[in-house]
């Protein structure tokens, strides 16, 4: 069976700092039980492309704050679905 490009979707977003509403570069974006992902550019901007339809959970994490899990988002095939998250930061502990 082939895929063609109509037949996937995009995950796309912005991950901001919730406190400041600045934008965070270097998250982690990932779609969980996959090698989807991607890392914020210096905007807090991501894109996730060529990702088969379906239902995921999506998980963001960056040292210092606390993971996101977003779960049952849905892609579809041919469309982009825009996801914004705003990380709370945390305390470290050694």
């Amino acid at each position: 069976m082939l895929i063609y490009a109509q037949d996937l979707g995009t995950v796309s977003g912005t991950v901001l700092d919730a406190e400041t509403g600045s934008g965070l570069p270097g998250v982690n974006i990932m779609l969980k039980g996959t090698y989807y992902g991607a890392a914020t550019d210096m905007d807090g901007k991501f894109f996730i492309q060529n990702v088969s339809p379906g239902s995921y959970d999506v998980e963001v994490s960056m040292i210092a704050y606390k993971v996101i899990l977003k779960t049952g988002v849905t892609i579809l095939p041919g469309e982009t679905i825009s996801l914004t998250f705003n990380m709370e930061a945390t305390v470290l502990s050694f």
